[in-house]
């Protein structure tokens, strides 16, 4: 396997477990009751997708953040858009901008926990 589709397999496969997960019919899912508890779902969902797009592109430095953003906000896009297919979901762009907050926030922690002066990879 290229090792560039190596690094982003992690990534995918993460994204489909989330595909999975909202393509669920609401009543399906267990109710959450306290204010906002969606966002931090929405959230929580997408840390480890940006962690792992992070990480997939760690060669690139800084540009990971970039990178991982650009693809949650692809990905949290098409999501909120199947949504509206699957009965008792909308598409919500409040929860679009949850799940690209998700997607920085895990970036930003991958980049935080590297090395300070960890060397890059060569090529």
């Amino acid at each position: 396997m290229m090792p560039a589709l190596k690094r982003l397999l992690p990534a995918a496969l993460w994204l489909v477990v989330i595909f999975i997960l909202t393509s669920l019919p609401a009543p399906v899912l267990p109710e959450v009751r306290f204010r906002h508890a969606d966002k931090l779902i929405h959230f929580a969902i997408y840390l480890p997708l940006g962690f792992l797009l992070a990480r997939a592109f760690r060669e690139r430095g800084a540009r990971a953040l970039l990178y991982a953003a650009a693809l949650c906000l692809a990905a949290a896009s098409c999501d909120e858009l199947h949504q509206i297919l699957v009965p008792g979901r909308s598409a919500d762009i409040l929860d679009l901008l949850a799940d690209l907050a998700g997607g920085l926030a895990g970036a930003a922690l991958f980049l935080a926990a590297r090395r300070p002066g960890q060397a890059r990879p060569p090529g």
